[in-house]
């Protein structure tokens, strides 16, 4: 149904509606404000999204399609048994990638009795404080910040549970950090979820990303001032910013082209405390690491040391696998405090299988049996989910497509930042 009787005078004169016009299904009380949807050519005032409508609502009548201008057709086609199961997949394969084993009901703080483990010899894993997760999907809440809050990061059931009606940005999966929800960092905001903090999370690591920012530009992600335009961006394996890909710019000179294949990128700032890594980068592919002094492939008698003027960013190929393991570069790592390149259980792939692993494995037709046991609410609310995700990740995929380009992790979790952004505007549009 719609609101005013101008929308009722233009359907009866057979005029599209404005994009802006307030609109509901009658079948499932959904916001079709934008959204092309059906309405009864017989009732006063009677519309249906494209979900209820292929579900068999109000068949004894004859509805006319109205496509506002500008309008979206998210909603137009509705969701067949077979697509919901492959969209199920797809969604868990993506969760896998940005969330692993950290669960959306439970405060990841409450999770470091499973995640602690003792140092390894080596010295790539450490002992861990109360709360800290090795590695986790991590939040940033701008509406606390704003109101009186410090830099602070939250894990994903905080974010939607005790900041779900706030400006939240997504920062990606962080190491060795402790979600801050409801210690003192948040003076108004309590946490719901595990109020039996400590204080303060003495090992977490902040930096301008906990404020909205990335890259050496210092810019939001999205950028307002760059709307509609492509952002690409590729993540520091060492300090975990991201960085925007292929800027021809001054800003960003230090951060050189993208490759066809890499599979890590060291950020110029990292690169000039490390400079040692850079004898890596021309390493023959399939050349793997080796713990003997003689066969170091960075020169022990030189000593480099970290260098007073910037060094450029370098994108290096299976970058851990090749890492030496002799005493001198064990120390340049401790040194440098990135022991964690050592440990095979640091990396993204590591953290992805461990989702993977935490997931139960459904058949697609078990997919379907759970999907028809939820009540018709639910199952419209999944639908409608589902079918934004998959026009959404089809639309981002078609230019990669098209131009016969690779589609990298960061690509994917880029895409999947801007679509929970969206997600949240949708929700709070709805909430008001």
């Amino acid at each position: 149904h719609t609101t005013g009787t101008q929308a009722q005078m233009a359907s009866a004169a057979g005029a599209s509606p404005s994009a802006a016009e307030a609109c509901w299904c009658d079948g499932c009380n959904r916001d079709l404000t934008g959204f092309s949807y059906s309405r009864c050519a017989t009732c006063e005032d009677y519309d249906l999204c494209g979900y209820c409508r292929s579900q068999g609502l109000h068949t004894e009548h004859s509805f006319v399609d109205m496509n506002p201008e500008g309008a979206d057709s998210l909603l137009e086609a509705g969701i067949t048994m077979s697509e919901l199961a492959e969209d199920q997949q797809l969604l868990e394969q993506a969760a896998d990638a940005v969330f692993g084993d950290i669960s959306g009901d439970t405060c990841s703080y409450q999770q470091h009795q499973i995640d602690e483990e003792p140092p390894d010899p080596s010295g790539s894993r450490r002992a861990r404080a109360r709360g800290v997760v090795r590695r986790q999907g991590l939040f940033a809440c701008l509406t606390c910040l704003q109101t009186g809050g410090q830099r602070a990061g939250i894990c994903l059931a905080c974010s939607d549970h005790c900041h779900a009606d706030h400006d939240v940005v997504e920062l990606y999966s962080k190491r060795d950090f402790a979600c801050d929800c409801g210690n003192k960092r948040f003076p108004y905001a309590p946490c719901t979820l595990c109020p039996d903090k400590t204080e303060e999370n003495a090992s977490n690591v902040y930096s301008h990303n906990h404020d909205g920012k990335f890259c050496l530009c210092d810019r939001p992600y999205p950028d307002p001032e760059l709307k509609g335009q492509a952002e690409p961006m590729v993540q520091c394996v060492t300090c975990e910013d991201w960085f925007h890909q292929d800027r021809n710019d001054e800003v960003h000179s230090g951060i050189p082209a993208t490759p066809a294949v890499f599979t890590e990128f060291v950020c110029p700032r990292c690169m000039a405390k490390m400079p040692f890594l850079a004898c890596y980068s021309s390493i023959p592919d399939g050349v793997t690491a080796s713990s003997s002094a003689s066969a170091c492939p960075v020169s022990t008698s030189s000593n480099p040391q970290p260098s007073a003027a910037p060094v450029g960013g370098l994108f290096f190929i299976s970058l851990r696998e090749r890492l030496c393991a002799c005493a001198s570069c064990k120390k340049r790592y401790a040194d440098a405090g990135v022991n964690f390149l050592l440990d095979p259980d640091d990396s993204l792939e590591a953290y992805t299988r461990r989702g993977q692993q935490a997931r139960p494995t459904l058949t697609a037709e078990e997919v379907k049996q759970q999907f028809r046991s939820l009540p018709r609410t639910q199952q419209i609310d999944i639908a409608h989910g589902l079918n934004d995700f998959s026009q959404a990740l089809r639309e981002f995929l078609r230019p990669f497509a098209s131009q016969n380009t690779e589609v990298t992790s960061e690509d994917i979790e880029r895409f999947l930042e801007e679509f929970a952004r969206k997600q949240r505007q949708k929700r709070a549009r709805t909430a008001y």
